[in-house]
């Protein structure tokens, strides 16, 4: 448990092993602190979650022939072009 904290927020934590957490947002010192505890709590809360596995898929077939119909027009497009440049340079 302590791992993933550390692993997931070491952008935050300094050499010393220190998590800084300001909140300079409210005028009231007594607020402020009360934002950085609840921010604190979040961040914990966070850490804490586990990531869910991303479940591998396979593209469909339709989106496989919808893929390849598009690259064959463009192929055919590219292949008319040629021709019509060499046409017109004889």
């Amino acid at each position: 448990m302590k791992k993933r904290i550390l692993l997931k927020l070491q952008n935050r934590i300094d050499k010393n092993g220190i998590l800084q957490i300001i909140a300079q947002t409210e005028r009231s010192q007594l607020m402020n602190k009360l934002k950085a505890q609840k921010r604190f709590y979040e961040l914990i809360e966070n850490a804490l979650k586990k990531e869910k596995v991303r479940k591998k898929t396979k593209p469909s077939v339709s989106s496989k022939e919808k893929r390849i119909e598009t690259k064959k027009k463009t192929s055919v497009k590219k292949v008319m072009r040629k021709v019509q440049l060499k046409d017109l340079s004889d």
